[in-house]
């Protein structure tokens, strides 16, 4: 397995940085390129074996340290890289002693670089390795920052830049006698309701903007309700944890924020939020409601039924939107 880039992160702290991360590096050196500890270990190999070849193989490792990453417990109150079998101690020493691997520790929400003398001896050398900071309030410029360093990591092949697709022809939308429509924003690539976001200029007689209304058709898909089902027929296995980002193939992210089976989630195209919305899992369909906004222009609501994939890294369906019904896919 040749892993490339090796993200190290304490799951309960670091969990939707490294996900982000390890999305947005997959863009720009491939998915096969990167490796992420747990989540990169298929199921029913063994952990020990599966982490060493990967550490054999790659070139960087990416140690991402948040505020709470020095001095995280266990359940006995014991701090955690202080403990021999703790595997992001294992991973960062065995990492260290490699020549062929260059380690370098990530500081995120303003976490600071520890000193020597806070870490075992095995990690001390990680002190004197050059960190570098990636902000969320700054990710896509310290993200280009960072791949543009990692491109020169001899080993790492940077993908060529995908070329530009067409663009997709204007679509006007009716807004009355009084107003006649201009398109401004055409196709903003919305994931999980596909390629449907129109922003229009409405060019009226009392030059505002009017918002395109959208009521689901009685033969679409149900808005989500927050309730869950009459007569609470629940499922009895439980969802699959959706908590994180997700990613289109149109490079939107969504992120996902799970209660057991609800769910929360705003999108993003380009740094710039467009929509958000809410859902539960129904079963083992995933139902989600969107409202779509781009520049302050209210485009909508899309409604979707997603099943997840048997690896439940991606999820597919259909959906319906204000031009009707579309097929969408996500994954991680």
């Amino acid at each position: 397995m040749a892993a490339g880039i090796f993200i190290s992160y304490r799951r309960d702290e670091s969990r939707h940085a490294a996900g982000r991360l390890a999305d947005d590096l997959a863009q720009a050196f491939g998915p096969e390129s990167i490796f992420r500890d747990i989540e990169g270990i298929e199921p029913g190999l063994d952990f020990t074996q599966s982490l060493e070849k990967a550490l054999r193989s790659c070139v960087v490792m990416l140690v991402l340290i948040g505020p709470r990453w020095l001095d995280m417990r266990d359940a006995q109150g014991r701090r955690r890289l202080d403990q021999d079998g703790d595997w992001i101690r294992q991973e960062i020493a065995t990492a260290l002693k490699r020549d062929d691997v260059r380690v370098i520790p990530v500081l995120l929400e303003g976490a600071a670089l520890p000193e020597a003398d806070q870490l075992p001896a095995d990690m001390q050398p990680l002190v004197r390795r050059q960190a570098f900071e990636l902000a969320d309030g700054r990710w896509r410029g310290d993200l280009q920052r960072l791949v543009d360093a990692l491109a020169r990591v001899p080993g790492l092949q940077r993908r060529p830049e995908p070329a530009a697709a067409p663009a997709a022809a204007p679509a006007a939308v009716a807004a009355g006698p009084a107003a006649r429509a201009k398109p401004m924003l055409v196709g903003a690539a919305l994931g999980v309701v596909g390629l449907i976001a129109v922003a229009v200029w409405l060019d009226s007689d009392g030059g505002g903007e009017a918002p395109l209304e959208y009521e689901p058709p009685a033969a679409g898909l149900p808005a989500v309700s927050a309730a869950p089902p009459q007569g609470g027929a629940l499922q009895a296995a439980e969802p699959p944890d959706v908590s994180g980002l997700w990613r289109t193939n149109t490079g939107e992210t969504y992120d996902f924020e799970q209660d057991g089976i609800e769910v929360h989630f705003v999108a993003e195209a380009g740094g710039q939020p467009i929509g958000e919305g809410r859902g539960r899992f129904d079963g083992s369909v995933l139902k989600l409601s969107m409202t779509m906004t781009v520049n302050g222009v209210h485009l909508g609501t899309a409604n979707c039924d997603m099943q997840a994939a048997p690896d439940h890294r991606s999820f597919t369906g259909m959906c319906q939107g204000p031009n009707g019904p579309f097929p969408a896919q996500f994954y991680r």
